[in-house]
């Protein structure tokens, strides 16, 4: 690599990082060490050697198909990703032992165990590793986080001695009863299991994230266990009856998105909320949480077929988000709420957008229909 081509990489790094995308011509990586770079990221880049110094502390190198990693002597290296490379052989990897997050998704592998010897990770993703064997793990006690979605595991008894947060979706048919001695865990991901039965999730009483979504068949009645949580997740499961959720009196964040609910009376005791949505459902009135004074953002798309008018009993929310309310008729019942209750509701806008004004956020079609009822107004 000449001097010309040297130079055009360091005008690319920013506080210490390099990011290289597509770079078909790059093989030898030796002029890192004289770019004073900490941060290497490579990015669907073939061909690459991974001639390298030890002068990295993190090494992102995704979609390269790599085949030989020939980094053990990377010693600096507290974080890896090699992410996507699934013919590479990793176990160099062992020899790292400064490691604290590594990501080693969808690279085919299947058993971990070149990595018992990294005592110190605590972030550790084999998301995609479909028929992994994970019982290598049972040395890892640093662990914090563990991401194993879509692994289509067959046991997961290893996890029952790692106080750790779990993501564990997408592996339909696993037998999740093991969870159930793991008492101290406190976010758990399952979305997507096909889940029948969460009678497991009753001693997990120190739960505080869960993540149940996309499990349509579910009996959800253990949830009424977990008084702790602070933020659910339970869009796409089918719920209906919201009575228990009643004893979740902790709750900030509750999504309840795309299920069969008609009626939101029974979540008038948790005051805690400040987040909830209700996209897709077909609830008549709001009225019934008039009493709760930390709504912060409220999300209702696709239901707004009436007044909305017990949105407003809601006085401390800060966004409303809606993308289907569109009629000129409910353009005009919102242009009278806006008088009547003497709301600062000056436009309405798009759902990417902020400001510091108090906001309700819906679809673009109507932002002319309501401005033109403002005009016309003053």
């Amino acid at each position: 690599m000449n001097i010309e081509d040297i130079n055009n990489f360091r005008n690319q790094i920013e506080n210490g990082e390099l990011k290289i995308n597509k770079n078909k011509n790059l093989q030898s990586l030796k002029f890192v060490s004289e770019l004073n770079v900490r941060k290497l990221v490579i990015r669907n880049s073939l061909n690459i050697i991974l001639d390298l110094e030890d002068t990295l502390t993190e090494l992102h190198i995704i979609n390269c198909k790599l085949k030989q990693a020939n980094i053990k002597h990377l010693k600096s290296l507290e974080l890896l990703e090699l992410r996507q490379n699934t013919n590479i052989k990793i176990d160099e990897i062992s020899f790292l032992t400064n490691l604290k997050t590594v990501d080693l998704s969808d690279c085919a592998l299947l058993h971990v165990d070149y990595l018992q010897e990294l005592v110190n990770v605590q972030v550790l993703t084999l998301n995609d590793n479909r028929g992994i064997d994970i019982s290598g793990l049972q040395n890892m006690k640093q662990l914090k986080e563990l991401y194993l979605a879509d692994c289509c595991l067959k046991d997961i008894h290893v996890l029952e001695n790692l106080p750790i947060e779990e993501d564990l979706s997408r592996n339909v048919r696993l037998n999740l009863d093991p969870i159930k001695h793991i008492v101290s865990l406190k976010i758990l991901s399952i979305w997507g299991n096909q889940l029948k039965d969460i009678s497991f999730m009753k001693s997990l009483v120190n739960l505080v994230e869960l993540d149940i979504s996309r499990n349509d068949k579910a009996d959800l009645t253990a949830l009424s266990q977990l008084s702790n949580l602070k933020s659910l997740n339970l869009c796409f499961t089918g719920i209906y009856d919201l009575s228990i959720l009643r004893k979740l009196v902790n709750l900030t964040y509750l999504d309840l998105s795309s299920n069969n609910i008609f009626d939101v009376s029974e979540l008038d005791c948790l005051q805690q909320l400040e987040q909830i949505n209700l996209e897709g459902n077909k609830i008549i009135s709001f009225k019934a949480l008039e009493s709760n004074q930390n709504f912060q953002e409220f999300y209702i798309h696709e239901q707004l077929e009436r007044t909305p008018e017990d949105i407003m009993y809601l006085n401390r929310l800060s966004i409303v988000k809606s993308s289907s309310f569109s009629s000129k008729t409910a353009c005009n019942q919102l242009f009278h709420i806006r008088k009547q209750y003497k709301q600062n509701i000056t436009k309405i806008f798009n759902l990417t957008e902020k400001s510091s004004l108090r906001q309700v956020q819906f679809s673009e079609q109507i932002v002319a229909l309501f401005s033109s009822c403002v005009n016309n107004d003053q």
